[in-house]
């Protein structure tokens, strides 16, 4: 610890620190309050370059501070005797940043990480607490002080006190009826074999069969969780969590299940069936979520029957030394808003806008009966109604994600989707105000009409074809997480009239070409009078009196 030198006073005090190596690569040091990566500041040097300070957010890559944070002191890196040196000097409080504390009073943990190659996962990692303070004998070499003596009690007043003599806490968990969860912390020679101390050994008991699960996690989120999941009949294991449905759960292979002592048994309490799981964890795994001796977040669920969507689940903060803990409810997305928008979109896409496209084609076929506007009307009339529907509909998805907790709108594939069915619908609806119209009696068609012509028919039928993509795609989703019990009746909702729709295009092209070749269009100028909303008598004597008004 330095106290004074040759940089300004505010720099003051300041630690030199020096880190060897064995072997080339990278070096880390980190400083962090509770032992986790999350929220702490790191010196890192990587492929020997000079050491820089970075932000860790969480478990993924370290974050390169920008240039007004690099305020190291005499930094540097270098190999001597096949060794990586890495050297520098570093204020202990710095705006932004976690202070460094120099005694036993007010020390927090130094994270050291290191790796061969490239700056990526860490090889080995650990949290060590140090009293920085200074000896009595300059000569002597401070060791590094032990992590602090856990000490196992309630919170005053805590309703935490186990009926298992195994266990220290017991804790109900308000928000799922039924579930408790059982801890105590091992050491030393109480953790059993092939696990490293310290080692947590957790219960949950469930009321009824089915399964139960615990995850660790960092934002009470389930992406990027490790669960611990027991099924009746089969023994807890260890899984994945990278999202919210079933194919989001998976399971550890075979050398990362490491737990001790793993049951799950069907007992009766009083009459009353409950599902029994037990295992020891070791606390601290290579590329897990470490567990501390202290506050974790932590995410229970339960299901009735086998591993599936769950019936309840909540977020909790528990201190494993103390039980103080707070729980919260985690609101889902509600199914009944789910099926309101499914069933907004479904009329905008599957009946709407192909009927909106059958007007279209049979545009001839309404001039040859003296319909001459009618057919566009209709046209406007539904495609307007399509996007009103779409609007509604996108609307009801993002009111009911935005109620829900940790839920990002953009989460999955289907809402992407949707985001594209949406801006083809406001594309579409531009183009039809802002259309070229058809040239005068006489006059070559623009290149303008040409490419509007082009462009309105691409975007249309391509918009149903994105929006039944997107449809199908939403009921897969909607039942995977049970907002829905069956998919057959939607997914024919949706098939059923984009099939009749193509059926009815198919017959009516036909007939059309059939009764009218193409190289005979005696309509085209009524086409063109109608489209342009004129009245049809005397077309010629309209369109010369009407011209400003028209344009205007």
């Amino acid at each position: 610890i330095e106290t004074s030198g040759d940089e300004a006073d505010d720099f003051y005090p300041a630690i030199r620190a020096q880190i060897i190596k064995t072997g080339d690569g990278w070096v880390g040091l980190g400083y962090s309050l509770d032992e986790l990566m999350a929220d702490s500041f790191a010196v890192i040097s990587t492929d020997g370059n000079t050491p820089e300070k970075y932000e860790l957010t969480g478990r993924t890559t370290p974050v390169l501070l920008d240039d007004s944070f690099q305020t190291l002191v005499d930094a540097s890196t270098e190999v001597v005797d096949g060794d990586l040196v890495m050297s520098f000097t570093k204020t202990l409080a710095e705006d932004d940043e976690v202070e460094i504390g120099q005694s036993g009073t007010d020390w927090g943990f130094f994270l050291f990480a290191y790796g061969d190659g490239s700056l990526a996962l860490h090889d080995t990692r650990d949290a060590i607490a140090i009293d920085l303070s200074p000896v009595c004998d300059p000569d002597a070499t401070p060791s590094p002080t032990p992590l602090p003596t856990y000490s196992i009690a309630p919170t005053a007043g805590s309703t935490c006190e186990s009926d298992d003599a195994d266990y220290d806490f017991a804790l109900e968990l308000n928000g799922i009826s039924g579930l408790t969860f059982y801890w105590r912390i091992l050491e030393g020679d109480d953790v059993p074999d092939g696990l490293e101390s310290p080692a947590l050994r957790g219960r949950l008991l469930k009321q009824g069969g089915g399964y139960s699960a615990i995850a660790a996690s960092e934002d009470s989120l389930m992406p990027g969780s490790d669960a611990i999941i027991g099924e009746e009949g089969s023994v807890p294991e260890k899984y994945e969590l990278t999202g919210r449905s079933d194919s989001d759960v998976s399971r550890l292979g075979d050398a990362s299940q490491t737990l001790a002592e793993a049951s799950c048994e069907t007992i009766e309490i009083d009459g009353v069936e409950y599902l029994d799981c037990q295992w020891v964890k070791q606390m601290e795994e290579s590329g897990e979520i470490p567990i501390v001796a202290g506050m974790n977040t932590f995410l229970f669920a339960i299901g009735s029957s086998s591993l599936g969507y769950h019936d309840s689940r909540i977020a909790a903060d528990i201190d494993l030394l103390t039980c103080a803990s707070s729980i919260d409810n985690i609101k889902g997305v509600s199914s009944s808003a789910i099926k309101v928008h499914g069933m907004l979109m479904m009329a905008a896409w599957a009946y709407a806008a192909p009927l909106g496209v059958i007007f279209a084609r049979i545009k001839s076929l309404c001039l040859r009966a003296g319909l001459f506007k009618q057919w566009l009307y209709a046209h406007m009339f539904v495609q307007l109604t399509a996007i009103v529907l779409t609007a509604a509909g996108f609307a009801k998805a993002y009111q009911a994600i935005k109620k829900a907790d940790g839920i990002d709108h953009l989460t999955y594939r289907h809402p992407k989707l949707g985001v594209g069915v949406m801006v083809s619908a406001i594309i579409q609806l531009i183009m039809g105000i802002v259309r070229p119209h058809p040239p005068h009696k006489g006059e070559a068609k623009s290149i303008a009409r040409y490419a509007f012509e082009g462009l309105h028919r691409l975007f249309g039928y391509g918009g149903i074809v994105l929006a039944v993509v997107t449809m199908l795609s939403g009921v897969e989703k909607a039942y995977e997480l049970r907002h829905i019990s069956a998919k057959s009746p939607w997914n024919t909702a949706v098939i059923v009239p984009v099939v009749v729709t193509v059926f009815v295009l198919i017959a009516t092209t036909v007939y059309i070409f059939v009764t009218q070749p193409p190289a005979d269009k005696p309509y085209d100028e009524v086409a063109k009078a109608a489209e342009k909303t004129i009245s049809t008598d005397d077309v010629d004597v309209e369109q010369e009196e009407d011209k400003d008004e028209e344009d205007k």
